[in-house]
């Protein structure tokens, strides 16, 4: 018979104390951290003799929970809110929220509903239960407790970006003083703006890497979404600022929106009082900066919820015209932030990505298929490529890793050591772009790996760098990596190590093969190695139709399009589809 136990999600203050309430009763944490607060607490514990252990969700040993609680929670999330008449950007809100919370219910009962005779199980999350339309033995166990590390946007899928304790109040201590002490100016000010450029990258003029270098700085603006800062004719201006006449429309819009929409929230208890707050903060100043600057186009490229905002408050406009475009390719269709433009133009690569948008419910009107966004830095990726000419390497993409997410350490470990292994034993070099710097100074197996072989390695940390891929013998990329399939299409033969069985040889460039395990990946890179073969330009991918580094201009044509024809904001979007159908094909505009 197995023993009862209390499962929790995390040690911190408030786990601790539920610890020491159930004192008779062994504690599993099912999340493992470094914060300062689990030492502490797991030492308290120590002291008091209290039966306690870790053992941290982990998808290594069972590759396929991943989507197979996805799935559950897209089923669950979509089965249990229903419409009502809210915005429908509170909606999305709500709803995105619930899928959080589901997602994490669902990932516990896979990992440890047969493992444990759980009596209770406590996770930091508001109550989504509670009015949710069925129930079943294993949900009625579950106990929901608040702590200060709920965040509006916070993922299941992003685990490695998450804040410590101490930086997250911060956070919550600076977003609360926004609220409260807004800028106050003697003189209102408005703009002429032409296009509003929003992104978290910082401006910079003339750059190979600059995606907004069509930006006139006498009439277009820039939008920091990561300062909040708007720079416009060379001043920077604070978005959150208020003359002293709007600060009551300010208080009142705040109060408005929270009773209007109070029963809702409470409805599906998925957003806490603070980040409603922030969330109508957000909705009150960007509606104000449209609504009382003469912008003719909004043009984000940026993949967080405050985009989704920004582009939805723009959609509803019946004058501004949002146009959105995304860094990453994307691993999949869910319900994740960056999946829901709500744009009246969303340019996306090709039908692969466009097929994510549509499966994850995205709102946006307008599909325009581009090309490769990242596509216009190729030459000069090519002029650098020419330092690595002579050397015979692989290059290797490595991507977002955590023990409780799809990618794990040991999954990158795998896939790194084999691939290194391989280098060594075929006298290669290794080139290693890497997601992250710290990810081999952190990770003592991963840090080995470099150590042991640092005349093999190449460590690459440039952002979104295609400089290796030109010269190299063959890339190789884990899951869906966005850099590792741009290389395919460019004519270079490439592996996607897919340990999750979520790609679909439809969806990837013929230069491209899949490795589901480390001794399918052994065996393709022999198989390329030994026998190499006529690669070329794939413009038949699903990935990217065009492959020829013009993504940008084309984009940048259709908003041209949009500035010069005279009409309302419906006909100049149908007479841009228009021409841009003449240009690229009939096939390149999809209306949603």
């Amino acid at each position: 018979m197995k023993k009862k136990i209390i499962l929790i999600d995390k040690l911190n203050l408030i786990t601790f104390i539920i610890s020491l309430i159930y004192y008779k009763r062994k504690v599993v944490f099912f999340t493992k951290t470094k914060e300062s607060q689990e030492v502490f607490f797991s030492k308290c514990l120590i002291v008091f003799r209290k039966s306690f252990k870790f053992d941290v969700v982990c998808y290594d040993k069972n590759p396929l929970y991943y989507k197979k609680i996805l799935n559950a929670t897209i089923n669950m999330t979509q089965k249990n809110i229903t419409r009502l008449n809210v915005d429908e950007l509170i909606y999305y809100t709500c709803k995105l929220n619930l899928y959080y919370g589901l997602f994490k219910i669902n990932e516990v009962g896979v990992f440890y509903k047969e493992k444990y005779d759980i009596e209770y199980i406590f996770i930091n999350y508001v109550n989504i239960l509670k009015n949710l339309d069925y129930t079943n033995s294993f949900q009625k166990k579950i106990k929901f407790y608040t702590w200060f590390n709920l965040k509006l946007n916070d993922s299941p899928e992003s685990a490695l970006s998450s804040k410590s304790l101490d930086k997250r109040l911060k956070d919550k201590v600076k977003w609360l003083l926004i609220f409260i002490k807004v800028a106050i100016v003697a003189k209102k000010t408005s703009f002429d703006i032409n296009i509003l450029y929003c992104s978290d990258r910082t401006y910079a003029h003339n750059k190979h890497n600059n995606v907004f270098k069509n930006l006139n700085e006498e009439k277009d603006a820039f939008y920091n979404f990561t300062t909040n800062k708007i720079f416009f004719k060379k001043i920077e201006y604070n978005l959150y600022t208020l003359h002293y006449k709007s600060i009551l429309n300010y208080l009142f819009f705040m109060i408005k929106y929270y009773f209007k929409y109070r029963m809702f929230f409470n409805k599906y208890n998925t957003v806490s009082l603070y980040d409603q707050f922030f969330l109508f903060k957000n909705i009150y100043f960007f509606d104000r900066l449209i609504k009382e600057n003469n912008i003719k186009i909004v043009f984000t490229i940026y993949e967080a919820l405050i985009a989704t905002i920004i582009n939805h408050i723009t959609s509803k406009s019946k004058k501004t015209i949002s146009v959105s475009s995304t860094w990453s390719l994307r691993y999949f269709s869910s319900l994740e932030t960056d999946c829901n433009k709500y744009s009246d133009i969303n340019f996306v690569w090709g039908d692969y990505q466009k097929n994510i948008f549509l499966k994850s419910y995205d709102k946006s009107k307008n599909y325009i298929i581009s090309g490769y966004l990242g596509d216009f830095a190729t030459e000069h990726f090519k002029s650098e490529s020419k330092k690595y000419v002579g050397m015979n390497y692989i290059v290797l993409y490595d991507n977002i890793f955590h023990d409780d997410f799809f990618i794990t350490q040991q999954q990158i470990y795998e896939f790194i050591n084999i691939t290194v292994l391989f280098c060594k034993k075929n006298n290669l070099k290794l080139v290693i772009k890497t997601k992250y710097e710290k990810t081999f100074i952190d990770y003592k197996n991963l840090k080995k790996i470099i150590d042991d072989f640092k005349d093999l390695i190449i460590l690459n940390y440039t952002r979104a760098n295609l400089a290796p891929v030109f010269n190299a013998k063959i890339v190789i990329g884990i899951s869906n990596n966005t850099l590792a399939n741009i290389a395919s299409c460019l004519g270079v033969p490439t592996i996607l190590y897919d340990k999750f069985d979520l790609l679909d040889k439809q969806n990837i460039s013929k230069n491209c093969f899949l490795a589901k395990n480390i001794h399918e990946l052994e065996d393709k890179l022999n198989l390329l190695y030994t026998k190499p073969s006529g690669y070329k330009l794939d413009k038949d991918s699903r990935v990217d139709p065009f492959v020829d580094g013009k993504a940008l201009n084309r984009i940048y044509e259709y908003i041209n399009e949009l500035q010069i024809y005279n009409g309302t904001k419906e006909e100049k979007i149908d007479n841009a589809n228009f021409i841009y159908q003449l240009n690229y094909g009939k096939d390149k505009v999809i209306k949603n």
